[in-house]
């Protein structure tokens, strides 16, 4: 077997994920993972890297319910799967979703700010979000260009946690490392959320 063999044999075993660019050995059966699928209705993600995340909620679910941490883990996956137009116009998503899928990232954006610049609780995070768009401010109207390197970890990581006191430590810092990452929209990001406040004084 050549070398060329070799890394054609190895391509049709493995599949990096669109979005966070994690390596996952191919599913057979990934149909039902993909049509209708809440977490990939913007096409941004592997069935592979859509079944470690659904895994993984699941055993959060065992280890404690519904726990704050959780806030973290749903905005560390969601900017680390930040849309690509192009790509999601060959797959067919409409514009619509299109549009909530830049949304959707600075919404994420917005929550890891708050909680690494702001300090503010977790569990107070969705109230302030649900507020700023409650004024209607047009987040999918602002220039997205995604960073090349998205973090130095990903659900990877997360999915060889194995109690919950290890995977709140490793959520929290595969939050802080995708935030570090896009560093470009820091300043963006606080001056929406300053506005924001100002307007709800």
């Amino acid at each position: 077997m050549t070398r060329i063999d070799l890394v054609n044999c190895i391509q049709k075993m493995f599949r990096t994920c669109q979005g966070c660019k994690a390596i996952f050995p191919i599913m057979k059966n990934e149909t039902p993972f993909i049509e209708g699928s809440s977490v990939n209705r913007y096409g941004v993600s592997s069935p592979e890297c859509i079944v470690t995340f659904c895994k993984i909620l699941e055993k959060e679910q065992e280890w404690a319910g519904y726990p704050e941490i959780h806030r973290l883990f749903i905005d560390a996956y969601a900017v680390q799967h930040p849309p690509c137009i192009e790509y999601q116009k060959k797959l067919g998503i409409n514009q619509r979703l299109i549009d909530a899928s830049i949304q959707s990232i600075f919404v994420h954006l917005i929550a890891l700010y708050l909680a690494f610049e702001k300090n503010m609780p977790l569990r107070n995070i969705s109230k302030r979000i649900a507020y700023i768009l409650d004024i209607g401010v047009k987040l999918e109207s602002i220039e997205l260009k995604p960073p090349n390197h998205l973090g130095d970890m990903t659900i990877v990581d997360i999915r060889k946690t194995a109690n919950f006191k290890e995977y709140e430590t490793m959520v929290w810092r595969w939050a802080k490392s995708a935030w570090d990452a896009w560093q470009e929209y820091h300043t963006i990001i606080e001056q929406i959320t300053r506005s924001q406040e100002v307007t709800k004084q």
